[in-house]
């Protein structure tokens, strides 16, 4: 098998334009340049009819760790709404391989779920203050990667000027698999707290797009806009100050791009 995956590699960096699935375990990742971080992002929501606010604040951290003595990477997100309302995300994912091996979320303390991926099966379980708690037993398909991780592990995919990446996504507790498209579109440069940053700017959906550093892999921003018009930005917080109108176009733009070419 891994010869194989060596051949469809080489066909891929001959053909740049060309779309690659890659899966839990492809040659193709680099978990290598996925490193220990913690910062403190913002969600910037922008409505067509009021301010710009702050909606929440996430403190995202990633870090080697051991689960059952194997190595995974575990990444904690700790998120705090306007609302005053609170969810905790913990995700562990083989450090080899990035497939999921458990997954904990605890939305306000009063539901969430503790889940394990192991022999093909999904187990653990999910609890809410209405239902109370249920056990889950499920059966698993082909591997896949967990929604949680497509911001924090980008560094390890291979994206590229003009490539575009089909990756099995899914969720829990419910596991439908779905392929998301990662499409890189043009390079462009943003100014930030560190200073400019040259990013690959990367269409994930006719209404969402992303920029990555160039550089070293990291998520810079997420932009998306909901159907009622409402912009949202996902950034560190020490960058809003050097979020402008000009970011705002360009991301607009980007949909279009993402759109038409659909």
């Amino acid at each position: 098998m891994r010869i194989v995956w060596f051949c469809v590699a080489a066909m891929f960096a001959a053909s740049p334009s060309m779309a690659q699935t890659i899966i839990p375990g492809s040659p193709l990742l680099r978990p290598d340049r996925i490193h220990p971080y913690t910062d403190t992002i913002s969600l910037v929501i922008i409505p067509k009819d009021s301010a710009q606010r702050i909606a929440g604040t996430v403190v995202r951290r990633v870090r080697p760790a051991r689960d059952g003595g194997v190595a995974v990477f575990r990444e904690t997100q700790e998120y705090t709404y306007a609302t005053g309302e609170t969810e905790v995300d913990t995700l562990d994912v083989s450090a080899a391989t990035l497939e999921p091996m458990r997954v904990v979320q605890i939305d306000n303390a009063t539901s969430g779920h503790d889940l394990r991926f192991h022999d093909g099966r999904l187990t653990g379980a999910v609890w809410s203050a209405d239902s109370g708690r249920a056990p889950v037993d499920i059966p698993l398909g082909a591997a896949f990667f967990h929604g949680l991780m497509t911001e924090s592990f980008l560094a390890a995919f291979p994206l590229a000027p003009d490539s575009t990446l089909r990756l099995p996504v899914s969720n829990t507790p419910d596991v439908e698999v779905r392929m998301a498209a990662f499409r890189v579109t043009r390079t462009e440069t943003l100014r930030t707290a560190a200073g400019a940053v040259e990013c690959l700017v990367v269409q994930e959906s006719p209404t969402t797009v992303a920029w990555v550093s160039k550089a070293d892999g990291r998520l810079v921003r997420l932009h998306w806009t909901l159907p009622n018009g409402t912009e949202i930005w996902k950034l560190p917080t020490r960058d809003i100050p050097f979020l402008g109108i000009q970011d705002l176009t360009t991301a607009m733009q980007g949909a279009v791009v993402g759109a038409d070419a659909r």
